[in-house]
């Protein structure tokens, strides 16, 4: 397993926050969800435009299994022991003009990294997945524009990863990251990929 360390302070919950896979199957209390989107009502957005919205599920329900439907044979292999989906939606247009709002994705972004450092703190797993049919996420749940379909999240009590299937038992690790000298640069974009 990787040693993640920073190499400028940061707040710990920055460094010990990962994406697992490995969930137990057990129940999310109404309190540590209703937690997690408290956390993430308040992320910043232009203009306070605030644009996400989650719709979730929990597992047993028909919503729940309409959300795993959506997801791709790899995600479903770990998503069998998630407690809750999500999808996330964002309003691409704002409410107060309804003038496009070009950073709708980034401000839905900035909400999930907030609800994702909650869950952190209360001890859940909680990870985004990419890997899910969008076009069907529309249709089975209404969504409509000016929302636009974003990412979908699992959300449970952390599980064994010795119980995962193999590939993703070795992939169930805290990950590195790149050096900050490639991602900030000073006075000009000098990027190296």
């Amino acid at each position: 397993m990787a040693e993640r360390a920073a190499e400028y302070p940061v707040m710990p919950a920055i460094i010990g926050r990962w994406s697992q896979r490995a969930m137990s199957g057990a129940a999310v209390s109404e309190a540590e969800l209703m937690s997690l989107f408290e956390a993430a009502r308040w992320a910043p957005s232009s203009y306070n435009g605030q644009p996400w919205r989650y719709i979730y599920a929990h597992k047993g329900s028909a919503a729940w299994n309409a959300m795993f439907d959506l997801l791709d044979p790899i995600n479903k292999l770990w998503c069998t022991n998630a407690a809750v989906l999500m999808i996330l939606v964002a309003r691409t247009q704002f409410e107060h003009n309804e003038k496009h709002d070009r950073s709708h994705a980034l401000n839905a972004g900035a909400s999930w990294q907030n609800l994702a450092l909650q869950g952190h703190a209360l001890g859940l797993a909680v990870r985004g997945m990419q890997d899910f049919d969008y076009v069907r996420a529309v249709e089975s749940f209404n969504i409509r524009e000016p929302y636009a379909v974003q990412m979908m999240i699992a959300v449970g009590q952390p599980g064994d990863r010795a119980l995962l299937p193999e590939p993703l038992r070795s992939k169930d690790s805290p990950t590195l990251r790149k050096p900050v000298a490639a991602i900030a640069f000073e006075n000009a974009f000098t990027p190296d990929n």
